[in-house]
Order: structure tokens, then sequence, then C-alpha cells
């Protein structure tokens, strides 16, 4: 007699332990009698019945359901990211799906489940259809048509994923190309590095932050007193984003747009009730908003504002490092390489980056990423843009005019001339960027390259002025008695730029002397005196542009050289007209822009100081201060400083107008 063996299982031989029946018999399962579990058991063999065993199937799911269960999963999401990175607006795509689908009833969902084609549930459940998502490794370079952005579907947020796709994501604005050279071991490969993964963005702070103003209101005062000085956007796909922001997801053109608008608020009424600290954490999360994006020149130009608004704020190492993350990322689109073919908005884009790179090194001391050699020499066609209409916008959220000085002249629109302006603009940055190289080297200059700089300089900015398109003539403005010559505001940015850099030659060296070439010392404050009047008699100080500080740092360090060394009418600088009055702009510039109130301090400091007096400087050496002394930064440079406690440190010998002070109260003053 045979032991009837189970599937499972091995009869136990040679053993006097009664062991537990485990499969009975088919006869005896259906009479529910007692079997031995032998073949035939004792019971069919008393009773004559044919003895059967059947193969009895395990209680629970079935061997291989699990792993299927998780391969259709795994090939249903890799098939949602597959839409999400390929179709235009993919992720709104899908998400419009997802919320329609979780309204309707479970037997709904059953029937649409089933409803799916035979041929596309057998791929979904193969292997072969979809590959299984591979865990994000930091370890393993991704291949060119991996996408590591999609999350895993439990969503970890440490934990990422890559998916394969199809040739149409190659195509994508937002990809992220790399130039590998030959040091890189990688060179004439299509390697795509990888990226971070997109997580729950900013976005809808930033639209609380504005509340209640439109996106709309806004644009129309960055395009009147933003874009003019850096035309590097593309008006018309920002009103687009404008007008469909939430399909944009996370990409580059999403953080142009709320820097755009958050640059913008700052120039209404609106945006005097937020502390400088607040709308700078707001915009150092678009920062990192623009980080977790692809690379694009949209991403560029969202740093390049940030760099310049933070800049203006007085958060100057903030802007310092952001400023580097844009020309990188600007040189590793290959948008520093000139093509004729390509989009004029690329090339303005790196022409942004050279004038506000430069901006930024010059008022923190510091020696320029982009060099002379780095710029552009072809000039963008004055076409299109260049004969819009310029007019300014009403502030949205005005109730009243700012009290310090209320607008006595309306502005007349006119042809805003963007284009010709900007390409004057950045003429002017590339003799500026030399000048600011030159001088923030650490070893000084020798008396004849000290010499021959400044008389190379002067000579560039001569030849400068006297190409000036007709509609930019500087020369007849100086020359002009009229102090409300209207003057819109990117034209008189150039106009200041050039008056700041004369400054510079004087700073550098008070002695210099090249009336042919440069205006005096006198000539040039009264210039600024000029612009800033015009300007201010039009304007609430809302409206005062992010340049205005520095520009006017050099202005009054210039005047109080000239109280200092020359003497004056006036017995204190207290009492010196021209003085005060550059300080009365500087104050209405920190109405907007928080570093002008670090300056405003710092040069109220040097009025109210008692050891400041006139002085003859006959007998002294030439001034040997150079341009690192005079136009360092005014706060300490270490670190990414909080900004929630961010308070700047005053009084050190960096900075250029703390210098000044300890010098001055030390009674030291022979080296002004």
């Amino acid at each position: 007699m045979k032991r009837h063996t189970p599937p499972n299982g091995q009869a136990e031989e040679g053993t006097t332990k009664r062991s537990r029946t485990k499969h009975s018999c088919d006869q005896c399962r259906i009479k529910k009698a007692k079997c031995d579990g032998t073949e035939p058991c004792i019971t069919c063999r008393n009773s004559g019945a044919r003895c059967t065993y059947t193969e009895l199937r395990k209680r629970g799911v079935r061997p291989g359901y699990v792993q299927n269960l998780q391969r259709t999963s795994d090939n249903v999401m890799s098939l949602i990211g597959l839409m999400v990175n390929t179709l235009d607006n993919g992720e709104e795509f899908v998400r419009g799906f997802v919320d329609r689908l979780t309204k309707e009833p479970d037997s709904t969902r059953h029937e649409l489940a089933n409803s799916v084609p035979e041929s596309i549930a057998n791929i979904l459940t193969t292997n072969e259809g979809a590959k299984t998502p591979i865990a994000f490794s930091t370890t393993t370079i991704a291949e060119p048509k991996k996408n590591p952005n999609r999350r895993s579907s439990n969503h970890d947020d440490e934990e990422s994923t890559s998916l394969e796709h199809d040739d149409k994501r190659e195509m994508s604005p937002d990809l992220e190309p790399r130039y590998y050279g030959v040091t890189s071991g990688l060179e004439q490969t299509s390697l795509q590095g990888l990226q971070m993964p997109h997580r729950i963005s900013d976005f809808d702070d930033c639209r609380r932050f504005i509340e209640p103003l439109r996106a709309v209101d806004l644009l129309d005062v960055y395009f009147a007193y933003g874009h003019p000085l850096f035309p590097m956007v593309d008006k018309t796909c920002v009103v687009r984003t404008a007008m469909a922001e939430e399909s944009f997801g996370n990409t580059g053109k999403r953080c142009l747009l709320w820097t755009i608008l958050i640059y913008a608020l700052n120039h209404t009424e609106q945006g005097r009730k937020y502390h400088d600290s607040d709308s700078a954490q707001m915009m150092l999360r678009l920062t990192f908003c623009c980080f977790r994006s692809k690379h694009s020149v949209e991403t560029v130009q969202a740093l390049l504002l940030q760099a310049v608004y933070l800049w203006a704020k007085g958060y100057w190492s903030n802007s310092w490092l952001i400023i580097g993350d844009a020309v990188r990322m600007a040189i590793d689109l290959g948008l520093h390489i000139y093509s004729p073919d390509k989009p004029s908005i690329h090339h303005r884009t790196w022409k942004c980056c050279c004038s506000i790179d430069s901006l930024i090194a010059s008022r923190l001391g510091r020696n320029c990423q982009v060099l002379q050699a780095d710029f552009f020499e072809v000039s963008e066609p004055e076409e299109g843009e260049e004969w819009e209409i310029w007019k300014s916008p009403i502030d949205p959220s005005v109730t009243d005019r700012s009290p310090r000085n209320r607008p006595t002249i309306k502005w007349v629109s006119e042809p805003g001339r963007v284009i010709s302006v900007f390409n004057a603009f950045c003429r002017m940055n590339k003799i500026a960027n030399n000048l600011i190289g030159q001088a923030n080297r650490l070893k000084l200059l020798g008396e004849s390259e000290l010499t021959q700089l400044l008389r190379t300089t002067a000579q560039d900015l001569r030849e400068w002025k006297d190409t000036l398109p007709p509609h930019c003539n500087l020369t007849a403005f100086m020359e002009s008695g009229d102090d409300n010559t209207q003057i819109l505001p990117h034209l008189l940015n150039i106009y200041f730029a050039y008056a700041s850099i004369c400054h510079l030659i004087h700073i550098i060296d008070s002695r210099f002397e090249a009336i042919d070439l440069v205006p005096s010392y006198s000539e040039v404050i009264a210039l600024t005196d000029k612009l800033l009047s015009s300007y201010f008699k039009r304007e609430t100080t809302r409206r005062a542009l992010p340049t205005f500080e520095y520009f006017l740092c050099l202005s009054i360090t210039v005047s109080v050289k000239i109280f200092i060394e020359f003497g004056g009418s006036s017995s204190s600088l207290a009492k010196n007209d021209k003085f005060n009055r550059l300080l009365q702009y500087l104050e209405y510039c920190s109405d907007a822009w928080g570093s002008a109130r670090v300056s405003y301090n710092y040069f109220v400091r040097i009025k109210e100081s008692a050891s400041v007096a006139a002085r003859s400087i006959e007998d002294e050496h030439k001034s040997r201060n150079y341009t690192p002394y005079f136009v360092s930064s005014l706060q300490e440079f270490e670190g990414f400083p909080n900004l929630d406690d961010f308070q700047p440190v005053l009084g050190t010998g960096r900075s250029c107008i703390g210098a000044l002070i300890e010098s001055i109260e030390q009674g030291d003053i022979s080296h002004f």
C-alpha cells in the first residue's frame, strides 16, 4: 500500500511518529470520512470505491501574483511618467484625468479598468512592455534618454527614479545639454548630467505674496522699469506663461515669471508692506526652484534678475553667488558662443550676464567672472521692440503718493528705443569691465601702468560718448540748462553709468587730468544731480532703479573727496549743498532698495563726524586709494547669511565707506 505524497511535501518513512494526514482523497473529502492518506485509503478499500486524489489549491494569492502586480504597477507609473515628460503640459494633462477619476464611483473605475484593450493590458503585464524603473544612484551615470526626475510610486522625497523615453524629449526647450572638454574623460559623448528631483514648488506662496494684485498689472510695471534695463526676456512668452501659469509645471519659464512679478512688486506701494528680509527670502526660494528646474535660457534669465534684486536689496553675498550660478549655467547652455543663427534673446541674455556680472563685481570690489574678451562685438538689430511706445504704468496698489517726493511732472509717452540704448549700455559695460579687472587686482599698479589704464579708459569713454546715436546725445543733455528734460529710465541709467565710470577714474587718482576726455569732478556731480532731479520730479521713491544706490555711492564718495582735498564754500560737510542733495537722493532710493539704507547710514555718520573738515593737499602726494578701497562691499563677505537675522557688518577695514569713516574719526585724512 502506497502512501499519497502531497505536492509540496514528502512521505515520512522510517519513523514511528504518528503524522497528521494533510491530504484526504476525493471520496473521503466529499463524505467527510476519515482518510489515512494512503492510495487507496482504507475507507475506499473497504467500501470498494475508486480512490482518487485531486491536487489542492493553496489558500491566499497564487505564486507570482505579487510580482506580476508590482511589475504592472511599475509599468503603469512609467507610462504616466513618459506622458508627463513628453507631452506638452503633460503634468497638467495627467492631473486633469486623475482629478476626474477620483470623482468616479468604484463601479465606474472597475468598468474603465476592464475596458483596456487586451493588447495594451498584455504589454503592461509583461516584462517587455516597459522596463522597471531604476533606483536613483549617485554612483551611476545617467544615460542620455533617462529622466531622473520622476518620483517613485510611494512619493519618497529621498529616492528618485529614471525611465527611458523616446526622442521627442530631446527637442524640449528645457533640455539640459552638456559640453564636455578633453579633460572630462567624456569628450564627444551625449551624456546628460543628473538633476535634482522636483518637489512641491513655492509658487503658491508667491501667489499669496502678491495678492490682491494681478500678474498683468505687475507685468506692466516690469516692462516699464525692469525690462528696458536688461531686455533679455521674450515679452510675448512671459505674458503667455502668465495666462496659463500652472500648465508649465516646475520649469524655467515659471520661475522666470514669478521672479519678474516679485521684482515688479517692489516698484509698487504694496511692496512697501514687506520687510526686505521677507521679500529676499521669497526671491531665494525662487532661486532654489531654478536649481530644481532643467537648465534653460529662461532659468538663466530668472537667476540674473534674482541677482540684481538681491544686489539692490543689500544681500551682496547672495547676489555674488547667484550671478556666478547664472554665468556658469549660461556657459553650460552655450549662450557665450555667438552665432547669427541663434535667437536674439540668447544673445541678449549673455550680454546681460556680462553687464550684471560687471556691476556686482564692481560694487563688491571683486574681479569679474566675465572678461572683456567675452563680450559680443555685434550689436543687437534695432527693430521690433526698439519702436514700442514706452509709458509709465499706473501703480495698481497706490492709494496716495509717497509723501517724500510727490511727482510734479507727468511722463510723456514716446518710443522706448530700448534696443539701441541697450547696445550703448553693453559697450559701456565692456569699458567698465576692463577698468574693474585692472583696478581690483591684489597687486597695486605701478605709476606708469595706472596712468596708462586711466587714460585708455578715458579715451574709450570719449569715443563711446561721441558715437552715441542722436536720440542718446549725452553732450546735448549736459549742456542744456533745462533741469526738467524728460529722460526715460533706461536712458538715464546709461548716463548715470557713464558718470560712475568717470567717478571711478577720479577716485582712483584725484589728480588725473584729461579735460579733453572726461568731465571734471564738479561737472560729473552736476550731471548726477540733474539726472536724479529730472527723474524724481516724475517718479515716486518706489520706482528708484536698482543701479541707483551704487552709482550714487560713487558720486557721494567723490563729493567727500572734493570737500576734503580741495575745500569749498561751506565750512563743514553738513552744510555742503551738493553733498546733502546727493544724500537726499540716496534716502529716496532706500525706500525701495535696502542697500541704499546701509549706504545712507554710513554717509550720515560721515556728515555728523566732527573730524571732517576741508584741507588743502598741495603738499600731499598723489592719492593711492584705488578702487577696491572705495567700492568694496559694505558688509562682511563670508558665508550665506541668514536673511531673517541679517544685519550688515559695518565699520570694518574691508568696507570702502567704513574705512573712510574710521580714518576720518582717527583724524587721519591725509590719505584722502
